[in-house]
């Protein structure tokens, strides 16, 4: 309760870093320190590539943009939208991102997280969308990863960093990930 929740639209993948601009000023005027804000730039950048990017499939369920150079251009429409959300309660700052298409299987997950912490030959992956490293990358540079999906109508991805232990200590000892699966019929 009270706290000022922050939000935009995301619909051209040349504002990206425009919206991860937005988030850094907003984390210098509540103080967080130079670490957190460089983890909040990164773990952004993910969010938002996976939304305009990968989330983004045509009716048959097939990827509009998956297989796209992350350089090229891409405009999404108003119902392919995704949405920046952040705010701070003093103590947490959160980061969430939402997509209207709800692809992002807890399998998938599991996989790569599992790939990059098994740290075996097949760890990075050679396509056209990157190395399969962005979600490991994510998982670490959060105390709390949680992914909300309800399959083929929304994904929320959703970064928490805890401001009380990211002090020279370096916090984010402890992590935690959640996935949580909604089959309401609406």
């Amino acid at each position: 309760p009270g706290v000022d929740r922050h939000q935009v639209m995301v619909t051209d993948s040349e504002r990206k870093e425009e919206h991860i601009r937005e988030v850094s000023a907003f984390c210098q005027d509540i103080g967080c320190r130079n670490k957190v804000i460089r983890a909040v730039e990164g773990f952004m950048d993910e969010f938002l590539m996976n939304a305009i990017f990968d989330a983004p499939v045509d009716g048959q369920g097939r990827p509009l943009y998956a297989g796209k150079n992350r350089t090229e251009r891409v405009n999404l429409t108003d119902d392919q939208a995704a949405v920046l959300s952040w705010a701070c309660d003093g103590k947490r700052l959160g980061v969430a991102v939402e997509d209207p298409f709800g692809r992002l299987t807890a399998r998938k997950v599991m996989e790569y997280l599992g790939r990059c912490f098994q740290k075996g030959d097949d760890q990075i992956e050679d396509k056209p969308g990157g190395a399969g490293l962005g979600l490991f990358k994510v998982y670490m540079a959060l105390d709390t990863f949680v992914v909300n999906l309800q399959p083929g109508r929304r994904t929320e991805v959703v970064g928490l960093l805890d401001l009380r232990r990211r002090g020279k200590e370096g916090g984010g000892a402890v992590k935690s990930f959640h996935f949580f699966v909604s089959s309401d019929e609406r």
